[in-house]
This record gives structure tokens, sequence and C-alpha cells, in this order.
């Protein structure tokens, strides 16, 4: 057996002994569990509220970042609509391609204007 292996054998055992510990001081020391650990089976109502803060909390950051990272993205798509929409805007409302697309031919601009006033 190389030393590596004992080193990792012997740090199971460790463990192993420490959770069986534990479970054995638990159960039929609870006022030693109490002093010890902060925790016992004859007050389960601290395990209950550790719990229940516990996920209150981790609820309350979770919702916080996914609520966050929504409002980035639609931030973000909303710029992106906005300058594609106005970069449209440019090109539709260009003179040129305007004055182009418009076939003036057979229409009396004098008459048009003087129909306005």
């Amino acid at each position: 057996m190389s030393k590596g292996t004992r080193k990792l054998t012997g740090f199971l055992w460790a463990m192993l002994l420490a959770i069986i510990s534990f479970f054995v001081i638990y159960i039929f020391f609870q006022d030693v569990s109490l002093k010890a650990f902060g925790v016992s089976m004859k007050h389960p109502e601290k395990i209950g509220q550790i719990v229940s803060d516990a996920v209150k909390n981790t609820t309350d950051k979770v919702a916080g970042a996914v609520s966050e990272a929504v409002d980035k993205v639609v931030d973000k798509t909303a710029d992106k609509a906005a300058e594609m929409v106005a970069s449209s805007l440019e090109e539709s409302l260009d003179p040129e391609k305007l004055a182009e697309s418009v076939d003036l031919e057979g229409v009396d601009l004098e008459n048009v204007s003087g129909a306005a006033e």
C-alpha cells in the first residue's frame, strides 16, 4: 500500500468516525448536542428556522439576479430595436430615394401649392 493510499484511507476513516460520533451525540445526548453543535432533537424549531431563513435568502438572491439579467436583456433589445427603426426611417426618408420613388410627371405643381392655401 502506498503512502498516498494510506493517507486517503486514514482520512476516510476519520470522516466516518466524525459522522457517526455526531449522530450518536445528536440522538442520544441531546443536551450535549445543543451545547456543542447548537442543534438537538429537543429543539427542532431552531433547525426549521435556520432552514427557512436559508431558503428565503437564497430565493431572494436568485430572484434578484434573474430580474437584473432580464432587465439587461430587455434594455439591450429595446436599444437595438430603436437603432434599427431609426436607421430604416433615415433610409426611407432620404430625399434622393424619395424623389426617385415618386413619379411627378403629369402633376401640375403650381395648382397643388395653390390648392393648399
